[in-house]
């Protein structure tokens, strides 16, 4: 068997973040990841086709054609527009939870049901209790990205909350640990709640790095303060 690393499985990981697109490979190697390398896109610059292109991916001329690549591709959903909620409700069988869920986020947002796309996780709680938490995006916005991001044929999509967890886990040995992640970015800063190693709630906050790139101490403190 040949066990070069030219053979070897690796996955790409596309995302937008801090108005920029960026991407990383890698691979994994006698139980370590290693990274081969690691791409931005200039400002302000969102073109998926190109940059996706210039990461060593076969683009097609037409985003409705499917890139031909022997690497993996990992798209991230930039979830600064996606709402959580969790509930506590008595355990109810799996056909029930969906009823569930929709009911609780058409209460608790402010959309309708048929204007939201819905996901949720659930785990069990003490007495005959269950935990259900929500995450709710406007389903408008979901299906643009889709269209945007088709062409990659990409094996999954998911919320870049749910990344930074399983970049947390896998990386870094959080395991199943209970845990605050902080993901500071250029202009914002996401904060994730993670319970048993997955995902179980999220904000962003509108500061910063650069927010901290300031020389008046008073502008200085006020943003330490948010």
């Amino acid at each position: 068997m040949n066990n070069s690393t030219e053979n070897q499985q690796s996955v790409i990981s596309i995302l937008k973040t801090d108005n920029k697109l960026k991407a990383i490979e890698l691979q994994k190697n006698n139980g370590n990841f290693d990274i081969l390398w690691s791409r931005s896109s200039a400002e302000n610059n969102l073109d998926w086709q190109a940059f996706a292109s210039s990461c060593g991916l076969n683009t097609k001329t037409t985003p409705h054609e499917s890139v031909k690549s022997n690497k993996i591709v990992v798209v991230g959903y930039d979830s600064t527009g996606t709402a959580f909620y969790r509930v506590n409700v008595p355990m109810v069988d799996e056909k029930e939870i969906a009823s569930i869920v929709q009911l609780q986020a058409e209460s608790h947002f402010p959309l309708s049901a048929e204007q939201m796309e819905l996901a949720w996780r659930t785990s069990k709680l003490p007495n005959k209790q269950m935990d259900i938490t929500i995450a709710a995006a406007r389903k408008q916005n979901v299906y643009k990205f889709i269209d945007k991001i088709r062409f990659l044929n990409p094996s999954k999509a998911l919320l870049d909350y749910e990344g930074i967890v399983k970049v947390w886990k896998e990386l870094f040995s959080g395991q199943n640990k209970n845990a605050v992640i902080v993901n500071p970015g250029t202009h914002n800063t996401q904060i994730c709640l993670a319970e048993k190693g997955a995902l179980s709630t999220a904000v962003t906050l509108d500061i910063g790095t650069v927010d901290f790139e300031q020389n008046d101490q008073e502008e200085e403190n006020e943003t330490l303060e948010r």
